[in-house]
């Protein structure tokens, strides 16, 4: 199972994954979210390299994921 768990402080949150040639393969928008963590299952995609981009209170940060 292909889990990650991300710490936010922001109630609406953008999630995006991004395949390893830059196609956009999953876009979640969370409205009315509470500052905590939640966790994002990823074991619908197929094994390789994908970056996960997190948007929230107009700031971003990109992590690169390896499934496999």
């Amino acid at each position: 199972l292909a889990r990650l768990c991300i710490v936010v402080g922001a109630s609406n949150v953008k999630l995006a994954v991004f395949n390893s040639i830059g196609q956009q393969v999953v876009v979640r928008n969370l409205t009315g979210f509470s500052s905590g963590k939640f966790a994002f299952d990823l074991s619908s995609q197929a094994a390789g390299v994908y970056y996960l981009r997190v948007e929230a209170d107009g700031k971003s940060i990109m992590k690169k994921v390896t499934l496999q």
